[in-house]
């Protein structure tokens, strides 16, 4: 085991919405680790303080601005942007880590999208979701994205943008080097998709992915998930 005084060999970058509860439940699992550390970027009101965690506070509810404030301040050689609804296991940072090390052609990659839901719903878009991936090549971040550090400062990290901050930064790293599928999951809560629905949640994802494919701008494509979100 590393000791916590040396330099952690991966950072977990989770930006946060008043999201403490939901971030309580999937990183306590994670604080064992000690080759890891892990960054909260609360842009709400406030965080409790968890021993093991550092908490950062950001200026704006922005995503994209949030995770690279997260990413200014690890410490350590991969950093993983975890969405504050999704779970991965604390045994997958060693083997990412390695794997990663044993592939120089490599530099970054996402973890496999599930839900945490026993519903045939929750399967179709688990299926979607691969289906996107083969015909892309482009992981969202709900699946968990990781880069090297140096390969993330070198690209400038993520565009300050609202929407669609996970596929760009891809499009910058996919530049730099391959990316890595990983077979492990990042477990997400259904809890957007039952608020929204399956289906309109997933033309939605698909609608922008097209879109925004076809050159239409930011503003468009708020415009659109917006329309097609509506109850």
């Amino acid at each position: 085991m590393r000791s916590k005084t040396k330099k952690p060999l991966v950072s977990l970058i989770i930006p946060s919405l008043d999201d403490a509860e939901l971030i309580r439940e999937n990183i306590y699992p994670l604080l064992s680790e000690d080759s890891a550390e892990v960054l909260v970027v609360e842009a709400g009101r406030s965080f409790p303080k968890i021993p093991g965690v550092c908490v950062l506070r950001s200026p704006r509810a922005n995503r994209a601005f949030q995770m690279n404030l997260g990413a200014q301040r690890a410490k350590g050689e991969l950093l993983i942007f975890l969405h504050a609804d999704t779970f991965i296991s604390p045994l997958a940072l060693h083997l990412i880590y390695d794997v990663l090390q044993s592939r120089p052609d490599c530099v970054g990659g996402a973890f496999r999208f599930a839900l945490e839901s026993g519903s045939w719903k929750a399967r179709l878009v688990e299926a979607g979701v691969r289906l996107r991936e083969s015909l892309f090549g482009l992981p969202y971040g709900d699946q968990a994205l990781f880069v090297w550090k140096s390969v993330f400062d070198e690209v400038g990290g993520y565009p300050d943008v609202p929407l669609l901050e996970d596929v760009l930064l891809v499009e910058k790293i996919k530049k730099e080097g391959r990316l890595l599928s990983f077979t492990a999951q990042a477990m997400t809560s259904p809890r957007r998709w039952e608020e929204s629905g399956y289906l309109k949640t997933t033309l939605a994802n698909w609608a922008t992915m097209i879109r925004w494919k076809r050159g239409a701008s930011m503003d468009e494509l708020m415009k659109l998930r917006k329309r097609l979100l509506e109850p």
